[in-house]
């Protein structure tokens, strides 16, 4: 019954990680301020690389703007940087829980099987 659940866990994480994937190569839009304008702050959306692409810096050409706004910020770079956090995070944690269990699979697999004899243990409380 333990395993099961261990074995569900397994299929969990690595659906996690098809989310994560996913989402990891789609583009980024970064929400850049551009000023204030009566007294709110605008924003101009520019359409980033994806977190895993190479490129982190500003699409050429950036979006115009209206006159009297600039970009405060440069785009991009503050978006691929958490992204890329966010995903190394994200696979490292994947990572680690995979392996956790795994380790806890086999362990138990080979629990299974009783030292002396090579036979199947009849032990239920493992």
């Amino acid at each position: 019954m333990r395993s099961r659940w261990l074995v569900i866990g397994v299929i969990v994480l690595v659906g996690w990680y098809v989310v994560v994937l996913t989402w990891a190569f789609h583009p980024l839009i970064d929400h850049v301020p551009t000023g204030v304008i009566d007294n709110k702050q605008t924003v101009q959306p520019v359409t980033c690389a994806s977190p895993v692409s190479s490129a982190s810096g500003a699409p050429s050409p950036l979006p115009t703007l209206l006159p009297g706004r600039a970009y405060e910020t440069t785009p991009c770079i503050q978006a691929h940087r958490d992204a890329r956090l966010a995903f190394l995070i994200d696979s490292v944690f994947t990572a680690i829980a995979l392996s956790f269990l795994g380790w806890r699979l086999t362990d138990r697999a080979q629990r299974a099987v009783s030292p002396g004899d090579g036979q199947p243990s009849h032990d239920i409380a493992r």
